[in-house]
């Protein structure tokens, strides 16, 4: 996934990153902020990090924090018995509609979850042809997570 995930980080033909995670680490934080810092000019980033079970690090929190000035929420599932379990990203350029990428899997944002564990993943890079049905399905998952 941190192969995935640095390659996309420094594409020039993406502006913005939006991403929402289940649990962060310090280690994991560390290592998005490593990937993006790869990049010759900033990247907008946007961070869900989900609280329920208490498994996300508070200094993975600050890390985020003044990493990403106002990109950053937090999200605790307001239903008994249910969890926030997201692991997606979407990098895309907010200023056209060009292509748009999603890395969507099982690792969450910490060391382990990036490098170490054998994980799940999917990479899926989409077109400007390809893009309009896959965008206005993210956006309307996005709108709903970051505003929840």
């Amino acid at each position: 996934m941190y192969a995935a995930l640095s390659q996309l980080a420094t594409d020039a033909a993406y502006s913005r990153v939006r991403t929402a995670l289940a649990f962060a680490s310090r280690g994991g934080v560390s290592l998005l902020v490593a990937s993006l810092a790869a990049r010759p000019t900033p990247l907008s980033t946007s961070v869900v990090v989900g609280l329920d079970g208490y498994i996300t690090e508070p200094r993975a929190i600050e890390l985020l924090m003044e990493q990403f000035p106002g990109g950053v929420r937090c999200f605790e599932s307001p239903e008994p018995e249910t969890m926030f379990h997201a692991k997606t990203y979407c990098f895309d350029d907010e200023q056209h509609d060009g292509q748009v990428a999603f890395l969507i899997g099982s690792s969450n944002l910490s060391s382990a979850g990036l490098i170490k564990n054998r994980e799940g993943g999917l990479l899926l890079r989409l077109d400007a042809h390809e893009v309009n049905s896959a965008r206005g399905i993210w956006e309307s998952w996005w709108q709903q997570t970051w505003t929840a």
